[in-house]
């Protein structure tokens, strides 16, 4: 288990509390969503610690509702307020009433039914015990891409790419000082993996 972060559960509560969406018409008493949840309130939570949400179930990548229990991951520790960050909750009701399918409000990452009453959070850690933490994630879910600057002026240049990641070498010279140069560069950019395309594991220490 060397080099794998360690998280020590702080917390024994975690409260989450959301904004209501109602809808239009004959659903206006009808709460068909919540506005996008950043933050809970957890005293003593720790970065890493994890919290199931009951009666809250995961929609996927492709928008389809699953059965898989929803997971809160702390993405912070407490603050003086006891506030800890996380990756936003888009609760949407997935629901037909009076006739009318309810199921996709606000690009959601998450639904509930008819009989949910509010948020509720039951630790899924032990408070006072500490765990190896581990995250698996499928191949492509990082979004990655690579490119290459302009060419300098007077200089030499060539590209390789290996594995899609490309390496340009610039090499050019000091006239005055009689000096030669080469400079590699390997610009890319990369985006944050969808949260519901990775799984975390937890081994209590």
């Amino acid at each position: 288990m060397a080099g794998l972060p360690i998280v020590k559960a702080g917390a024994s509560a975690c409260t989450i509390s959301g904004t209501a969406i109602s809808g239009e018409n004959t659903l206006s008493g009808t709460v068909v969503g919540y506005e996008p949840i950043t933050a809970v309130t957890c005293a003593g939570g720790k970065k890493g610690e994890a919290f199931s949400v009951a009666g809250l179930k995961v929609v996927d990548v492709n928008g389809m509702p699953t059965d898989q229990d929803y997971t809160v991951i702390l993405t912070s520790d407490a603050d003086a307020n006891n506030k800890c960050s996380i990756a936003p909750i888009r609760a949407t009701l997935n629901a037909t009433v009076s006739g009318v399918k309810v199921d996709n409000v606000g690009n959601p990452n998450a639904w509930f039914d008819t009989t949910f009453n509010g948020f509720s959070a039951t630790p899924l850690l032990t408070s006072g015990s500490s765990y190896y933490v581990g995250v698996c994630r499928e191949e492509d879910a990082l979004a990655f891409d690579t490119y290459k600057f302009s060419d300098l002026p007077g200089s030499e240049n060539s590209t390789e790419t290996v594995d899609g990641v490309s390496v340009k070498m610039s090499e050019y010279g000091d006239g005055l000082n009689m000096k030669s140069f080469v400079r590699l560069d390997c610009p890319f950019a990369a985006g944050v993996p969808d949260a519901r395309r990775q799984a975390v594991l937890y081994v209590k220490k």
